[in-house]
């Protein structure tokens, strides 16, 4: 999976987390909470491959702080810990453009 994610671009990486953290909330919504946790360790995990690809790639610095800071938010959201008191309409606008980017084929 890394090779293939270290080729999409960041905006379509983060149109794959935001989709993942969508499935997260519908079973936080409904209850699920086995469900909300293993789809928020997935998006966690695409978070942390992005990471790493960036600080290899040497990405500007405010951009990987915006990374880890979307990470602290979504763990603070999903975990109830209250830390951001950020409600999901907030969270979710943030991602939901980038969930609009297609990959280009070649």
């Amino acid at each position: 999976m890394l090779d293939k994610w270290q080729n999409f671009p960041l905006a379509l990486q983060m149109g794959h987390i935001g989709a993942e953290l969508t499935r997260a909330w519908h079973c936080k919504e409904k209850g699920e909470q086995r469900l909300m946790e293993n789809s928020l360790w997935r998006a966690l995990a695409m978070i942390d491959l992005t990471v790493q690809q960036a600080t290899q790639k040497a990405i500007q610095p405010a951009r990987l702080k915006e990374i880890l800071r979307f990470r602290e938010v979504a763990c603070d959201f999903f975990l109830d810990l209250g830390n951001f008191l950020i409600q999901w309409p907030a969270l979710q606008g943030y991602f939901l453009p980038f969930t609009l980017v297609r990959p280009v084929k070649t």
